[in-house]
């Protein structure tokens, strides 16, 4: 598995951030325009919480990142990369 490739410190945070996936649907600009449905992957856990979760975009067929800005929008920074553990080295 991938997060056998992670460094400790990130594989625990994976391990830790780690969700059932489910399906959501996210903004793909600032201004609202056009959304798109990602699957999400990890999840803010109240402690050693990244800015960012991680997404995959079925469409794409790559893994992305979402953020959800302090006015509750969850803004997806577009697809990423073909692995897991890249993306969360990206964080």
């Amino acid at each position: 598995m991938e997060l056998l490739a992670l460094l400790e410190n990130l594989r625990v945070w994976a391990e830790q951030h780690l969700v059932s996936p489910r399906e959501i649907t996210v903004w793909c600009d600032l201004e609202r325009t056009k959304s798109t449905k990602v699957w999400l992957l990890t999840d803010h856990v109240g402690e050693k919480d990244a800015s960012s979760r991680i997404v995959f975009d079925p469409k794409a067929k790559l893994f992305g990142l979402e953020m959800t800005l302090d006015d509750g929008t969850e803004w997806y920074l577009g697809p990423q990369s073909e692995s897991f553990a890249a993306t969360v080295r990206s964080m």
